[in-house]
């Protein structure tokens, strides 16, 4: 769900894979692809105590994993595109927004993916991943694919802390050591049980949190979080 100060919505997020097909309606601007894809995505053994991150704060707006659908977000942030990448047996939907440098906590520009699995974030395509990378000036522009947010949502992080521009030291002191830390990427993987209740029946499912952090000169210069509950 999305949750601010005291109202709340919905939102989802998922990620992109290798080869793209991005569709977008007609007339739409080109969509902006989220940038990691789902070929490397080997995860560690969990080590874990708790999730490293079970929503993303835009301000004071909350989106959570698995709990707030993409068209929610559109209408709170009132701008963006969803997007759809489709393959063979797989498809997932974004929407992309840019945080200008003279906005952003980290002082040079983000660009920040919600991102929806075509499986896993069901038909209200709910966001099951966030991917934020800090920007090169000359990709910094805003634009009609991936637009500005709107300013009470620019102040961005992980419900963690966690975000763009912090040192690793800073990355343990909220989260601990990394599950596996291998070249310049740290990762943290944590795995729990949920209870969900149907029809009066009880089920208990796994949920995976993952969080990899890509760092540039000893700062989080990239980062991908996802969850996925399953049986």
């Amino acid at each position: 769900m999305l949750h601010q100060a005291a109202p709340a919505f919905a939102l989802a997020l998922t990620l992109s894979t290798a080869s793209l097909l991005a569709a977008a309606q007609p007339g739409d601007a080109a969509p902006v692809p989220p940038p990691f894809t789902g070929g490397d995505l080997s995860l560690p053994q969990p080590t874990l105590f708790a999730s490293p991150a079970t929503a993303v704060q835009f301000g004071r707006l909350a989106v959570e994993f698995e709990r707030s659908a993409l068209a929610d977000v559109r209408t709170v942030a009132n701008n963006g595109q969803i997007a759809r990448q489709s393959e063979a047996a797989d498809s997932r939907r974004w929407l992309c927004y840019t945080v200008p440098a003279a906005q952003s906590t980290t002082l040079s520009a983000q660009r920040i993916w919600l991102i929806s699995d075509g499986e896993t974030g069901g038909p209200d395509h709910l966001v099951t991943e966030v991917q934020a990378a800090q920007l090169a000036e000359r990709e910094a522009a805003p634009g009609p694919g991936c637009p500005a947010l709107r300013e009470s949502l620019q102040r961005v992080s992980l419900s963690s802390g966690v975000w763009l521009n912090m040192s690793e030291r800073e990355v343990r002191v909220l989260l601990g050591p990394p599950s596996a830390s291998r070249g310049s990427t740290l990762d943290y993987f944590h795995v729990g049980k949920v209870v969900h209740r149907h029809g009066g029946n009880t089920v208990e499912m796994d949920r995976g949190t993952h969080l990899r952090l890509h760092m540039k000169q000893g700062r989080v210069h990239r980062i991908s979080a996802s969850q996925i509950t399953s049986n």
